[in-house]
């Protein structure tokens, strides 16, 4: 792909003309999560998507059975579904947005006494996508893109909260 083009007129004049768009591809994911006494968690899970990522969502998504998306989140998410709505999904004119209840025991460790918990849970990146030795060509992403994550969990009572992840910004001053 090119990132500029060539706009000619019929009088012979031409000008560069920028082909990447200046909208965010973007994934809105918002998570709230109950843990119960028996370190059970059960949660709500909304994805809103917008722009090249509600494009992208209905080409990978809308050919597919209710029973397919909802197999497929539950090997990807390690949770069992409960229910799944998806509002907007064949209607370009409005953002698609997924709503998921779910619940899950395999996301809590507990240690000595203490739970030990994924700050995003499931919405991690596993794997790093740039696995090439060697790169000819510039990574093409597309579209400029924005995901959001928050997630918000409610631990059970009798427990409180020893430590919390930094912020990227904090850790990234630490070792400039």
């Amino acid at each position: 792909m090119n990132w500029n083009g060539r706009r000619i007129t019929k009088d012979g004049n031409s000008s560069w003309v920028k082909l990447a768009t200046t909208k965010h591809a973007t994934e809105d994911n918002n998570i709230m999560v109950n843990i119960s006494d028996d370190l059970m968690i059960s949660g709500l899970y909304r994805t809103k998507f917008s722009n090249l990522s509600a494009l992208t969502y209905r080409k990978n998504h809308n050919h597919l059975t209710e029973e397919a998306v909802v197999t497929g989140l539950e090997q990807k998410t390690n949770v069992e579904i409960e229910d799944i709505k998806i509002l907007n999904d064949k209607n370009i004119y409005k953002i698609p947005t997924r709503t998921i209840k779910f619940n899950s025991d395999g996301l809590i460790e507990s240690i000595n006494g203490k739970l030990y918990i994924e700050p995003l849970l499931f919405l991690t990146e596993r794997r790093n996508p740039f696995k090439l030795e060697e790169r000819k060509f510039p990574v093409d992403f597309t579209t400029p893109w924005k995901v959001k994550n928050v997630v918000s969990i409610k631990i059970p009572e009798g427990y409180k909260v020893e430590a919390v992840p930094r912020k990227f910004c904090d850790w990234l001053t630490e070792i400039i």
